[in-house]
């Protein structure tokens, strides 16, 4: 139901109510902007599913929420190389240049370039990131955060730092390292610290914590890079060390949560 304010041209304006309105032509904007949320997980497992279920919360719930939440979904175990690009479509039909847009992966990687999907034939088994790029290329939003956080994932900086969108592409390792973490959970009736207490990925757990502290997306990375470096070259000293990766080009700092 909206509340409108109608104007014949005559020097008093009249208000109606009404449940529907048809509009051709008719630019606004909304403020504070909407923000969608897609997110994929290689399983239901509580380390896949607390890598992406946190941060859907984060954007939705409100106390945190910093604009208003509208398309979001998150999938595991039943999608393919298709489901992504139709789920992009679905969220295009959505979203407008001033919108704030989300897209996370959690899943495993491959050497060559590819986001492991549970489901599909062989050759629909991963998306590339030449694949990504495409599909994300039909989006509008100039506040596009896209997130991979998979084994080899900065294979995926070159081509998604190409997209014309104005972006911030995250990844949780290089092109040649493996990405990895806690053992990960993840309960609807926890509260949003402890939800992100048990997120799996080491890179994800420390970017959404800064997330939670109200930084930008600019200030979480590089916080989140920090602590990702610290943590698997001082703590736990494995010569599989984690250096996430970014490509920015948003003209004002982004801030996801208040």
């Amino acid at each position: 139901t909206f509340d409108v304010t109608v104007s014949t041209g005559g020097p008093t304006p009249f208000s109606v109510t009404t449940k529907s309105i048809v509009m051709d032509s008719v630019s606004f904007t909304v403020n504070p902007p909407l923000c969608h949320f897609l997110g994929f997980g290689l399983d239901t497992q509580g380390y896949c599913v607390s890598n992406v279920l946190p941060l859907q919360d984060l954007l939705k719930e409100e106390g945190y929420a910093k604009y208003i939440p509208n398309y979001s979904e998150a999938f595991f175990s039943s999608w393919s190389e298709d489901t992504v690009e139709d789920k992009i479509d679905v969220l295009d039909t959505y979203e407008v240049s001033q919108d704030i847009v989300v897209v996370v992966f959690a899943s495993h990687g491959s050497k060559w370039g590819g986001i492991e999907c549970p489901q599909g034939s062989l050759e629909k088994k991963y998306v590339t990131p030449g694949e990504l790029k495409s599909f994300l290329g039909c989006l509008e939003s100039n506040n596009l955060v896209v997130i991979v956080n998979t084994c080899y994932s900065g294979v995926f900086i070159n081509e998604l730092s190409q997209l014309t969108n104005k972006h911030h592409v995250m990844t949780s390792c290089k092109s040649d390292e493996e990405s990895y973490g806690f053992a990960g959970s993840y309960y609807p009736s926890w509260s949003m610290q402890n939800k992100i207490n048990h997120v799996g990925s080491y890179f994800l757990r420390y970017l959404y914590q800064e997330f939670l502290d109200g930084e930008s997306t600019s200030t979480a990375f590089n916080n989140a890079y920090t602590s990702t470096v610290y943590h698997t070259q001082e703590i736990l000293h494995d010569p599989l060390d984690m250096h996430p990766q970014q490509h920015y080009t948003l003209t004002q700092l982004l801030y996801l949560c208040l």
